[in-house]
């Protein structure tokens, strides 16, 4: 694939993301939201960040204690970073540095 190439691919991406977020405003307009996707709204961030969490999990085995002690560590000053700070995407991207600190460091 050459630069142009990738560059539509992107360019194409960005449009589709940019309809799915715009797509509750022009479906609904100015009129209030149904109550479904309201609670959708309010319960998908958490469940997504669950799933996530499940995902990072699945592959903890007791034979290999150094990845399992970094997984571990990670998974718990993610959490514990995002208790005090309240932000995913920060807590997200300091739980993956400490992870990959930690399978580095040892």
């Amino acid at each position: 694939m050459n630069h142009t190439e990738a560059f539509i691919l992107v360019v194409i991406c960005a449009c589709i993301v940019f309809f799915e977020r715009s797509l509750p405003w022009i479906v609904f307009g100015k009129k209030e939201m149904p109550k479904i996707v309201k609670r959708l709204s309010d319960l998908l961030p958490a469940s997504l960040m669950v799933i996530l969490v499940v995902y990072s999990l699945r592959s903890l085995t007791t034979s290999d204690f150094h990845d399992s002690f970094a997984l571990i560590s990670a998974s718990i000053f993610t959490a514990v970073f995002h208790y005090y700070q309240k932000n995913q995407i920060l807590s997200v991207i300091s739980g993956t540095a400490v992870y990959i600190i930690l399978l580095n460091a040892f």
